[in-house]
């Protein structure tokens, strides 16, 4: 299953900057507007202590965490919904995520370069909403201008979705986006088919320094409650990078002279895992631990079906306990004494923590 994070903002946010410290890819982030032109991907693990917690208890030959794949956009400009600066190329690029990090200039810098951005956060978060809203307004008017038509022409009007893209065009000629919360089942069904850069899962990253991070996410918070809630995430870019390369045991040590607790990618990662509406579960299987991603709501066969498709073809049932009880109980075989490992069919629903082994034909 492939799920990923896109990182959207101005030019000189310090998209590049946070995409290096979340992944350690070292990818150019220079100081003039467009260094990232061609987008920067990378595949990262997900920080999870139970996963370790796990191992320490099963001691398997191999341990592979989930994954998440992180992109780093270019920055967009004041009227890239025209197409100014490359704007369609970056916005396809946005297009193709399922979530996005709205990564906004918070730090202190006046060497780095201002590319069409303001000295305000909340004026620089605005300008990219807008231009979102912007482009996915003309999207939404097309659509709606195709799908009338098509009803006149076959004497009837599919409500559905006409109702739908009205709502939504409603919603960004007002200036704000349409929560998906007002929006019916069948409506949300449609429009996984074609997502609106809008109606994309948001969480904004307030780029700041080290010294500013209980602050520097103030004025950002603000502005979110006033609009859509969106999470706000203060986060050290320029420090996170530049430790990122850093053994880990050394880097906790610059954390603290710097007067910071601990890296804020783990955070910022777990973040973006929920924002997708994904849970964890493990497997243990010949003798090698696996963690996985799946959808909240989400049955044993369709996570059998994640492991393999013969696994969920043959499925029989699934022994099931959680990292919670193993950790307690100290083996599996306590864990059968306490009775705390279960056995459910295909329609049980797996839940965050679960650890399946899945029995199959």
């Amino acid at each position: 299953m492939s799920t990923s994070l896109g990182l959207v903002g101005l030019p000189n946010a310090g998209k590049t900057t946070v995409f290096n410290a979340i992944t350690a890819a070292g990818a150019p982030a220079l100081n003039y507007p467009f260094c990232t032109i061609q987008r920067n991907v990378a595949v990262v693990p997900v920080p999870e202590p139970r996963l370790d917690l796990l191992a320490s208890c099963l001691a398997p030959d191999e341990v592979k965490p989930a994954t998440i794949e992180v992109i780093d956009i270019a920055g967009l400009v004041k009227g890239a919904h025209a197409g100014e600066g490359l704007g369609n190329r970056f916005l396809d690029d946005i297009r193709t995520v399922d979530a996005v990090l709205h990564v906004v200039r918070c730090f202190r810098q006046p060497t780095v370069v201002r590319a069409g951005g303001s000295a305000d956060p909340v004026a620089d978060l605005q300008l990219v909403d807008t231009e979102l809203m912007l482009a996915d307004l003309e999207v939404v008017q097309r659509r709606l201008d195709q799908h009338t038509k098509k009803a006149k022409a076959m004497g009837g009007v599919s409500s559905t979705v006409v109702d739908l893209f009205s709502r939504i065009a409603s919603c960004l000629t007002a200036g704000r986006r349409i929560s998906v919360d007002e929006l019916s089942d069948e409506q949300l069904s449609y429009l996984e088919q074609e997502p609106l850069l809008t109606t994309k899962p948001c969480i904004v990253v307030a780029n700041c320094d080290e010294d500013a991070v209980d602050v520097a996410a103030h004025e950002l918070q603000a502005l979110v409650r006033e609009a859509l809630p969106r999470q706000v995430i203060p986060f050290p870019g320029a420090v996170e990078a530049d430790l990122s390369s850093i053994d880990e045991a050394e880097r906790e040590e610059f954390y603290h002279e710097l007067g910071l607790e601990h890296s804020r990618v783990p955070e910022l990662l777990r973040a973006g895992f929920e924002l997708l509406g994904l849970i964890t579960f493990f497997t243990v299987a010949r003798n090698k631990l696996h963690a996985w991603r799946i959808r909240r709501g989400r049955t044993a066969l369709d996570a059998a079906a994640l492991i393999h498709s013969d696994i969920a073809a043959g499925f029989v049932r699934a022994d099931v306990f959680t990292a919670h009880d193993l950790v307690s109980h100290g083996s599996i075989g306590a864990l059968r004494s306490a009775g705390k490992l279960r056995s459910e069919g295909r329609e049980y629903e797996v839940r965050d923590g679960d650890v399946l082994y899945v029995h199959f034909q």
